[in-house]
């Protein structure tokens, strides 16, 4: 009999869907119906009658005699042994929690004469929180109404039920809230006996609250965290506890709502679905929330799955999914090719979406159409930006049998990987509204080898390098290009090997030279200095690895000179002064590859008066090598001669950085910007950095968006630096949503965490009253 009331008491509100089953409202009544007691510790989260009137028009099942009639039914089978008082008070708070009022009004008045106390307190709390639900602005509740309850069970609901009116009106202070809710707490006393569970769930319902009137979300948030552990069995410490959280969560969220403070209402809608993945009305705030914000795509998003598991909501999320489709500002966020790609049915149910799907959508983004060769091996020679593609146009270089278009890429300067593929996809997810399909983990752990290929990409390259020359040539471009395409650890295992060699070719000290590189990248090595040493004494000394010992002595120095040790420093600059005056003196070099190593030798060598504090000396080298750099540019405009002009321009910022010339160093960056990449988001983080400096906030923050505008690398840096300037005038909300949007690219922060918590427990000062009114 049990089964068969539940399925027709419940299946009208979770829409006969068996992936429901642990929607709060259906965990809820199975809860009573397991109780059989009326003075058991019971739900608050009662059903308004509006939203029964709502249920009504949704639903031809579910009306009010209907459901009084089975549950009368219900209590006639089930509740022989108890008395007519005893069935009333149950039946009463039953329908109270299915959203049925005054049924009982004139039993509940003749109850109050009862001979049991116990009952007329009942029967009193009963008709007073009818009165708070009916009522809500208007109803009146003193604490004088609860010292006139005996049973402690009930005086406690009465008490939560004062509580509960104070923290709705805007009226009273949250601090008599406050002080009440804390002189309660201290009278406790954990019981011995059976009833500890009972303790357990009161005393989470009063810290729920607590938290929500003191404004330590964060501390509701974990609270959160810890009734999510709880097994979905229904039992007191289940539903009962969730239910209180999430109410007092989602009356937060939609008072802010009320308030235009969207930003900050999104901030805790994903805590609230964790709390209940399947409530209507908390997909659909979340809706109401991106739509306001102009996620228009996302919140159809919302819109739809509200739909489809929700009633009072369905007429309400149909209209706003038709009038997003309709509307022009849907159309200019949704290419038609990227519609095909979703599909709902006629009733819509939820988003029909195919993973496999991720690289066409990944191309109808900026992102795909700014920078398209990020995302293949094929060349792009029209890109805006000759920077961001290099990892790819030079992992084909790498590619490439010739010796020399190999190690022309050891000029390059800038082939910091930033674990680059990652983020472009993240980037372009966000893009077009799709980022929460993917976890970071997915991204970062697979989406890189799905851009490139069908296939695992290791296995792919693996495979194409399998028919090249020697063994040691083959690693080393195999492992040049893992490092180009940001998989570093990749590299480094594919190298491992090299020092175990006793006979070294030319090729070997190809791979030799790779292996150094990758310990220059992670800077970690212990052994770094001995192992060029020996590198260096070892590699034959001929024409051909001229260029290489000179770049060993370039990477080794400069390696030495950002650690500030001088001595060191002097070493690698003297074994390289032989190698430079064989290079310009050899006929095997071009006379644009000597300029192009005299340029980088210069740019190496400043570090001796940099760190002697020779400033004049440092200035004349720096003048010197910015010459030879636009004299090599002017007479051969490549890649590499402007990727060499780039990191002259950037060594020449931070020269005048460093001698304290911060104005100069900010026309060194805008000089870089403006005529060599003005798509490059590390140069407006640098003009940022210097007009934080010089002290200009407002102009930092500019350079700072325009760099999350131009995207990966460094979108996640410039979400920090402005998340970082709004935190200095006290934007306090507004930074706490960057700082999360920064957590989101980089899970492992540990910055944004500990600002996000500083932030709130800042904004704690003001009490949610007041921030309210």
């Amino acid at each position: 009999m049990l089964i068969t009331f539940r399925e027709k008491i419940i299946s009208p509100f979770i829409n006969l869907s068996s992936n429901l089953e642990n929607n709060i409202t259906s965990q809820a009544i199975t809860f009573w119906l397991k109780q059989k007691k009326y003075n058991n510790f019971g739900a608050t989260m009662v059903l308004h009658p509006n939203t029964r009137e709502q249920y009504k028009d949704n639903c031809k099942l579910i009306n009010d005699e209907y459901t009084i009639k089975i549950v009368n039914n219900y209590l006639q089978d089930n509740f022989k042994d108890q008395c007519p008082e005893e069935i009333c008070l149950y039946q009463t708070r039953l329908l109270y929690y299915l959203g049925i009022y005054k049924v009982n009004s004139i039993q509940l008045s003749k109850l109050l004469k009862s001979k049991k106390s116990s009952i007329q307190d009942w029967a009193s709390y009963l008709i007073y929180l009818e009165k708070y639900v009916l009522n809500t602005k208007d109803f009146k509740f003193c604490k004088s109404n609860i010292d006139a309850i005996e049973t402690n069970e009930v005086k406690y609901h009465m008490k939560f039920l004062l509580m509960n009116s104070y923290s709705q009106n805007l009226n009273i202070d949250s601090r008599k809230i406050l002080d009440l809710l804390e002189a309660e707490i201290s009278e406790w006393q954990e019981p011995e006996s059976i009833n500890k569970i009972y303790f357990q769930a009161r005393k989470l319902r009063y810290q729920s609250l607590f938290f929500f009137c003191s404004e330590r979300f964060l501390e509701l948030i974990e609270l959160s965290e810890q009734i999510k552990k709880i097994t979905l069995e229904v039992s007191l410490t289940n539903y009962l506890e969730v239910e209180s959280l999430r109410r007092l969560l989602f009356y937060y969220c939609t008072r802010l709502c009320l308030i235009h403070k969207y930003e900050q209402a999104l901030f805790f809608i994903p805590k609230l679905i964790e709390i209940d993945p399947f409530c209507s009305a908390v997909h659909t705030l979340r809706g109401m929330i991106e739509e306001n914000l102009g996620m228009y795509p996302l919140a159809k998003n919302s819109y739809q799955f509200a739909y489809s598991i929700g009633f009072s909501e369905k007429s309400f999320c149909y209209e706003k999914i038709r009038k997003i489709e309709s509307s022009n500002k849907f159309c200019d966020d949704l290419s038609s090719d990227l519609k095909k790609v979703w599909s709902t049915d006629n009733k819509y149910q939820s988003f029909k979406y195919n993973e496999n799907d991720l690289f066409d959508l990944i191309k109808q983004s900026n992102v795909y159409k700014k920078y398209p060769s990020l995302w293949s091996f094929e060349k792009d020679t029209n890109s805006n930006s000759p920077f961001w593609y290099r990892q790819i146009s030079n992992a084909i270089d790498v590619i490439e049998l010739e010796k020399d278009l190999f190690f022309e890429s050891c000029y390059f300067q800038s082939l910091q990987p930033y674990h680059f593929k990652a983020r472009m996809t993240i980037s372009a997810l966000q893009e077009i509204g799709l980022l929460n399909k993917f976890s970071v983990f997915d991204i970062q752990n697979f989406s890189i080898m799905q851009i490139y290929s069908s296939n695992n990409l290791i296995e792919s390259l693996q495979e194409f390098l399998k028919n090249k020359s020697s063994n040691s040539l083959k690693a080393c471009y195999y492992s040049r290009l893992l490092l180009y395409l940001g998989l570093e650890k990749d590299a480094n295992n594919a190298t491992s090997w090299v020092w175990n060699i006793e006979n070294w070719d030319i090729n070997h000290c190809y791979l030799v030279y790779t292996n150094l590189l990758l310990s220059y990248r992670s800077g970690n090595d212990l052994e770094y200095f001995d192992k060029c040493y020996k590198a260096y004494l070892k590699f034959p000394d001929c024409d051909e690895t001229l260029r290489l010992k000179l770049m060993m002595c370039i990477q080794c120095g400069g390696y030495f000179g950002k650690n500030k040790e001088l001595e060191k420093v002097k070493h690698w600059y003297f074994l390289g002064k032989e190698i430079i005056e064989k290079i310009i003196s050899s006929t095997k070099f071009t006379e644009h590859e000597k300029i192009i190593l005299h340029s980088r030798w210069y740019r190496f060598s400043s570090f001796i008066p940099y760190l002697e504090k020779n400033y004049n000396l440092l200035s004349q080298e720096t003048n010197l090598y910015i010459k030879l750099s636009e004299e090599a540019y002017a007479k051969n405009p490549s890649a590499i001669t402007l990727e060499n002009l780039y990191a002259v321009y950037e060594t020449r910022a931070r020269t005048a950085e460093f001698l304290g010339k911060k104005e100069e160093a900010y026309e060194w960056f805008l000089k870089l910007r403006n005529e060599i990449d003005p798509y490059d988001s590390k140069v407006e983080i640098n003009l940022g950095d210097m007009q934080e400096k010089i002290g200009s906030f407002q102009k930092a923050y500019t350079h700072f968006e325009k760099a999350y505008r131009n995207g990966p690398p460094l979108r996640d840096m410039a979400l920090l630096k402005m998340a970082q300037i709004d935190q200095f005038y006290e934007k306090n909300w507004r930074s706490i949503f960057l700082y999360s949007q920064y957590q989101d690219l980089v899970p492992t922060s540990k910055i944004a965490e500990k600002n996000i918590s500083d932030l709130s427990y800042k904004i704690i000062g003001n009490s949610v009253i007041k921030k309210l009114e």
